[in-house]
């Protein structure tokens, strides 16, 4: 079996690496350097309703003289504020812009979309800026996953949207609002709908986008409410210019030689698919896996973000990313230890041909999920005792900066 998994593999190769190699030339090209560059190209921010989050950008010019620079708040003014609005940079010489996300006028729990923008005197750039605010116990999240069409009108755009029940509520009716926005504040499109939830719903859903909507980047969100908790989730997409596919001609020749390649790698995979696929069992047991690792992920990202706008000092918080790193690590190998548990029961029930018991046995992991008593071993820290490890380090006389050499290029 192994020499026809290497035919095959061989055979992907080949097919997926002559349009590589036919088409990389034809799009690489000289690029202009930029004459000042940030460390950001995204600001996504989560805060609880009376919360507020320091963030930080750099801006460095990279010309050989000086320039001056401005900074503006676009679309977010009652929520963002600047350190700085203009200042002058020497050559190669980096300024750090401080930013202070809160809700002082009191706006509802939700998404806000808008943009930073940062000038000299040549260019231009426009950061994305992404906040969501929500409800101080979150009851309902989810995670996204949005696929916008390869077609060049970008008619539609299709969305995944994972729901989870983070309070063990059971079965609950929530009210769930979809949209979509541009970064200048205008609002694509809006849906809302009532859903009945237990445990986590899956939920594919089609949104068709106006035909003249503008190229580039765009917000989708995703607004959970139940009863007073309010949780948020979004996916930053960009959408390409429909004039660029223009740009791009394919002669017919070129078109039946990309066609005859799909049909070759479609009958290879269905044939490597039809020798090494797994069997439903064993997908059904990594399908309940995998959903139970998205949702620890949820909730432990949750909850280092709230210690993280809780603590004030940077050693504090790095301190804090390095706890949730080993309890992500601890919990992942505890799961994996039981997924591989379950694997080999159901491959001893099918050795001695015990299809009933093997039924029996996957719907009674279903209902009862993962042992929490086991993955509770490894404790979430919270913030009294991040600030208590610290004290007591430094009575010790230890050198707590050396925390933050242990991250460089880790955080």
């Amino acid at each position: 079996m192994k020499w026809k998994l290497l035919i095959t593999i061989g055979v992907l190769i080949a097919i997926v690496g002559i349009p590589l190699f036919y088409f990389l030339p034809q799009t690489l090209s000289p690029k202009t350097p930029d004459s000042f560059i940030v460390d950001s190209v995204l600001l996504k921010t989560v805060i609880n309703f009376n919360s507020s989050f320091n963030n930080q950008i750099k801006v460095a010019n990279m010309q050989d003289v000086s320039d001056n620079f401005k900074l503006e708040i676009n679309g977010l003014e009652d929520f963002v504020s600047s350190d700085k609005t203009s200042f002058n940079l020497e050559p190669k010489e980096i300024k750090t812009v401080n930013l202070l996300f809160s809700n002082s006028k009191n706006k509802p729990s939700g998404i806000y979309v808008g943009a930073f923008k940062i000038s000299d005197s040549k260019n231009e750039k426009l950061i994305p800026i992404i906040l969501e605010m929500e409800s101080q116990d979150v009851l309902f999240d989810s995670n996204i996953n949005l696929y916008p069409s390869a077609d060049a009108s970008n008619s539609k755009v299709n969305v995944e949207i994972n729901i989870f029940d983070l309070g063990n509520i059971g079965t609950a009716n929530i009210e769930a609002e979809y949209f979509i926005k541009s970064f200048t504040g205008e609002v694509i499109l809006y849906e809302k709908e009532n859903i009945v939830v237990k445990n986590n719903v899956l939920i594919s859903k089609s949104f068709t986008l106006p035909e003249n909507i503008k190229q580039g980047e765009y917000a989708f969100g995703a607004v959970l409410q139940y009863k007073n908790s309010v949780g948020t989730s979004t996916y930053l997409f960009r959408l390409a210019d429909s004039n660029s596919s223009k740009q791009f001609h394919l002669s017919t020749n070129t078109i039946l030689i990309i066609g005859f390649l799909v049909v070759i790698f479609v009958l290879v995979f269905f044939l490597f698919y039809s020798l090494y696929s797994r069997d439903k069992i064993l997908m059904e047991l990594k399908d309940q896996y995998k959903s139970e690792s998205e949702r620890q992920e949820v909730l432990l990202k949750r909850k280092e973000s709230e210690n993280d706008q809780k603590l004030k000092t940077f050693e504090e918080k790095l301190l804090n990313k390095r706890l949730f790193r080993k309890v992500r690590e601890e919990r992942k190998k505890q799961l994996k230890i039981i997924h591989k548990e379950r694997e080999r029961k159901i491959k001893s029930l099918r050795r001695h041909k015990n299809g009933n018991e093997i039924s029996n046995q996957i719907s009674k992991w279903k209902r009862e999920g993962y042992d929490i008593s086991i993955l509770e071993k490894t404790k979430i820290p919270n913030v009294d005792y991040i600030k208590k490890q610290l004290k007591k380090w430094k009575k010790k006389g230890y050198e707590t900066n050396v925390l933050e050499k242990s991250y460089k290029g880790k955080v």
